[in-house]
């Protein structure tokens, strides 16, 4: 934890944030190895960690793009 980012060192060194407030919801992830982020901002709730699963999934498919 980073002054409210999450460092995951086993997933290529990938920093990451995330929230909501009301009606809103935001996650940022950034691979700084690879230089590739995903973002993903929505006008609606999308429940509990579910923007971090499609911001998550969204960084995994860039990541594996770039190894091609």
């Amino acid at each position: 934890m980073g002054l409210g980012w999450l460092l995951l060192k086993k997933n290529n060194n990938v920093v990451l944030h995330g929230g909501g407030t009301g009606c809103f919801s935001s996650f940022l992830g950034i691979d700084k190895e690879n230089k590739v982020a995903s973002v993903v901002l929505a006008n609606y709730r999308l429940g509990r960690n579910n923007d971090e699963h499609i911001g998550m999934s969204l960084l995994e498919s860039l990541q594996k793009s770039k190894d091609i």
